[in-house]
């Protein structure tokens, strides 16, 4: 669908939306340095937050989190 910087809290962070099967997909990508007491590990974490299902996970220099709708089958 896009992509974009965002700014957040002065850090910007990269947005990517895309779809996957049929639902609309969030991927915000953001520097460490953004979160410094985040403890993610490289493994996914799903959380649901009321109709939203999140994922989140840390890889080298960054985190990443993913936001939609869809369940965490997708």
């Amino acid at each position: 669908i896009g992509c974009r910087t965002v700014e957040w809290q002065g850090q910007r962070l990269a947005l990517l939306c895309f779809m996957a099967e049929g639902q609309v997909v969030h991927v915000f990508v953001m520097p460490r340095t953004a979160f410094p007491d985040a403890l993610l590990s490289s493994a996914p974490t799903f959380a649901k937050v009321g109709p939203q299902t999140t994922a989140s996970w840390a890889s080298d220099d960054n985190l990443y989190l993913v936001v939609t709708q869809a369940d965490e089958s997708m």
